[in-house]
Order: structure tokens, then C-alpha cells, then sequence
């Protein structure tokens, strides 16, 4: 795990960079990721109302090492069309949950729609995006689903995104 403090003007440019590459994706294929990378993190996208993901290590609210053990210990991996489910369930919300926070808020919608780098753009969004998560730092496997949604906003334009 990272924390955002941790992050250097180098590692931004390199996710912006590695962004930019994965908008040449279909959204199929960024959806597929993001359906992997939930369940690589021991999470799952969540098929409760206003819910973006849930951890698969929980029992009735409580952390539980067994259930983590035999997450880990048994479960196979997700196939192409289940991780594309997953991914296109968590897309529908974080979508929604994120566009609210990044298009309403001035501040931001003025970092976006600036003529500022991605590279910019993404110190200012990468930290509201894991605020909306209820999350502090980030591993590699949420950066990359982090990176795939922000890919697919980038596909369409953030001004466009906004403007839905």
C-alpha cells in the first residue's frame, strides 16, 4: 500500500502516461480489468444500492481471517465474462458517485476543463477518487482499477463526462 503523500511528480507522470495507453482499450476491456483488479484486491463489486464494492473477508459486518483464508485458498479466479459483469457493475456506480463529486465541485471542474497536464489533473482527481472509496492509500491492483475508470473518462473527455 501507498499513501497519496508518498506519490512523486514522477509517479503521476508515469500513471498519466500509462492512462493515456489504456484509453486506446475498448471500455469492454477496461471493464474486464476493473472486474479482475476488484477481485485480485479481495474485492467485489458490490450489487447493493448506492454500494461500489464490498470486501470478500466479511461476515455479517465483521472481518473474518477464515473467510479471507478460503477467498485465497479457494477461489478461482474470475473468468472473462464474469470479470466483465463485475467490472460494468462497479463502473455504473463509481461513475455516478464520482461524477457528482469531481463535476460538482468548482475547484475541480476548473483543474479539469484547465489546459493542465493529465499528469496535474490526476494530483487533484486520484485523491478525491479514493476519498469517494473511503480509502487513504492505494495498492497496485486498485491503481490500476483506479486507472482503468479514469481511462474511460478520459475516452470520452472529462469536459464530456461532466457535461452527462
Amino acid at each position: 500500500m501507498k499513501h497519496l503523500e508518498e506519490f512523486s511528480k514522477s509517479d503521476y507522470a508515469s500513471i498519466a502516461k500509462d492512462i493515456a495507453g489504456m484509453t486506446s482499450k475498448s471500455e469492454d476491456e477496461l471493464f474486464t480489468v476493473i472486474g479482475h483488479g476488484l477481485n485480485d484486491s479481495g474485492l467485489k463489486a458490490s450489487d447493493k444500492n448506492n454500494v461500489l464494492f464490498e470486501r470478500v473477508d466479511r461476515i455479517a459486518g465483521k472481518v473474518s481471517a477464515k473467510k479471507a483464508f478460503n477467498f485465497v485458498a479457494a477461489t478461482d479466479p474470475l473468468d472473462h465474462d464474469e470479470a466483465q459483469r463485475k467490472g460494468k457493475v462497479f463502473w455504473k456506480k463509481f461513475k455516478e458517485k464520482v461524477r457528482s463529486i469531481i463535476c460538482d465541485n468548482k475547484a475541480l471542474s476548473d483543474v479539469i476543463e484547465g489546459n493542465g497536464t493529465l499528469e496535474d489533473k490526476l494530483k487533484v482527481i486520484i485523491p478525491v477518487v479514493l476519498a469517494a472509496l473511503g480509502m487513504a492509500a492505494i495498492n497496485p491492483t486498485l491503481l490500476l482499477v483506479i486507472s482503468a475508470a479514469l481511462a474511460i473518462i478520459a475516452k470520452a473527455g472529462f469536459e464530456a463526462y461532466c457535461d452527462i
